[in-house]
C-alpha cells in the first residue's frame, strides 16, 4: 500500500483525477458548498469510490483548510458538535469522518450479501407451508381446528427469510419424518 503513495506540490494536483472531492470544515464561505452530514458524506464517498478515486481533505491543524482549498471541493462537511466551540481537531475529524466511512461501509457489505443470498420463490416458500402442515397433522402436532398455530409458524419462518438452501434442508426434516412414520407403521 505504501508502495502506491505519490507526492504532490499541490492540493490541486492530489486531487486532479478524483470525481468527488468534500472538504471537512465548520465555517461557511461567501461561496459556500452544499453542506452535508457526515453520513451523507459517507455514502457519497464510497459511492464515487465505486467508480473513480475521490478526495475527503482536512486542513492544517492551526487554521483549517483556506478558502483556495475549499474552492476545489464540490462538498463540504461538517461534523456536528457544541456551537459554542465547534471547531474539532484534525485528529478528531478524521477520526470520526473515517468511523462513518466505516460503518457505510459495512453496512453496504452486509446489504449485498443479503443480496447474493439466492431466497426461494414465493411458490416453493407456499410448499415449504403445505409440507410443514402436513407433517404437523401427522404427528399430531396440529389439529384442524389450530388455524391460528399454523399462521404463527408462516409468521415466523418468513421473519426468518429461509435461503433455497435453507428451505431444501427444512424440507428434508419434514420428508425424513415422514419417511420415519411410514417405517413405524409397517
Amino acid at each position: 500500500m505504501l508502495g502506491s503513495i505519490r507526492v504532490v506540490d499541490t492540493l490541486a494536483e492530489a486531487i486532479a483525477d478524483c470525481t468527488v472531492i468534500v472538504a471537512s470544515t465548520v465555517r461557511p464561505r461567501t461561496y459556500d458548498l452544499p453542506e452535508l452530514k457526515p453520513e451523507q458524506a459517507a455514502n457519497l464517498l464510497l459511492e464515487g469510490a465505486s467508480h473513480s478515486p475521490v478526495a475527503l481533505i482536512f486542513g492544517p491543524e492551526r487554521m483549517g483548510l483556506h478558502n483556495e482549498d475549499i474552492k476545489l471541493a464540490k462538498y463540504r462537511v461538517t461534523i456536528p458538535a457544541n456551537p459554542e466551540y465547534n471547531s474539532l481537531n484534525m485528529a478528531a475529524a478524521v477520526q470520526t469522518l473515517s468511523y462513518e466511512i466505516y460503518k457505510t461501509f459495512t453496512k453496504a457489505v452486509s446489504f449485498e450479501n443479503e443480496i447474493i443470498r439466492q431466497l426461494p420463490s414465493s411458490e416453493n416458500i407456499e410448499r415449504l407451508f403445505i409440507h410443514l402442515e402436513k407433517v404437523l397433522k401427522e404427528i399430531q402436532f396440529l389439529r384442524s381446528h389450530q388455524g391460528e398455530t399454523m399462521q404463527r409458524l408462516r409468521n415466523l419462518l418468513s421473519r426468518a427469510e429461509p435461503d433455497v438452501l435453507e428451505t431444501s434442508i427444512i424440507r428434508g426434516i419434514l420428508t425424513a419424518i415422514e419417511k420415519s412414520i411410514k417405517a413405524n407403521s409397517d
